[in-house]
């Protein structure tokens, strides 16, 4: 097989491997034009109670990072400004494909030992889960993500975006199989998780 970019060849040889290097080459693609996006039109915000900062992945050592490989725990976080007390918050971090469709979506209701505390005005807070063994597949990642009320439902945050803020994840196998439980809540497949709500300085 031959692969050319942009009338260039930059492979020549085994099928498997000009496979494996076509579907990098797309990864990379979508990724550098997604950076160049904006986050600010994927954001829903009740700017009453919450000021939204920032959202993205980072490894084991706490490093934010753009690109994981296959297989690899990160961690999913936000961070946003409490501009009202929330009492009964409840939160969701959900990792959407390229299609928009929640791969993976936690939701702190779902967890019967999760417990968020109530937000008071004027903190910063970050929201971060550990995914452990994630099974999913390379490709260009993005978040849906919701800050909302435990008890009425009132919706105080949503994110949803590739854009920006999106991520990788890399690998050099050619061949995956989605083999995890069925999530039964807005989702392809459900993940171990850690959970934090810490106060940011």
């Amino acid at each position: 097989v031959v692969l050319m970019n942009h009338g260039k060849i930059i492979f020549d040889g085994d099928t498997e491997v000009g496979i494996m290097k076509y579907n990098s080459l797309v990864r990379d693609l979508k990724f550098n034009s997604i950076e160049k996006e904006n986050i600010k039109n994927n954001a829903l915000v009740r700017k009453d109670f919450i000021e939204f900062i920032s959202i993205g992945i980072m490894d084991m050592q706490f490093n934010a990072v753009k690109k994981i490989k296959f297989g690899e725990n990160f961690f999913a976080y936000f961070d946003f400004l409490a501009k009202a007390d929330i009492d009964y918050p409840a939160i969701a971090i959900g990792i959407k494909d390229e299609r928009m469709f929640n791969i993976v979506y936690a939701f702190s209701l779902n967890y019967k030992n999760i417990k968020i505390p109530p937000f008071k005005k004027g903190n910063k807070y970050r929201i971060q889960v550990l995914f452990k063994n994630p099974n999913i597949k390379p490709g260009v990642y993005g978040f849906n993500s919701i800050v909302t009320h435990s008890k009425t439902g009132e919706l105080y945050l949503h994110i949803y975006t590739q854009k920006t803020e999106g991520f990788a994840i890399e690998s050099d196998i050619s061949n995956f199989i989605v083999d995890d439980d069925m999530y039964e809540n807005n989702a392809v497949i459900e993940l171990e998780t850690d959970w934090k709500c810490k106060i940011l300085e």
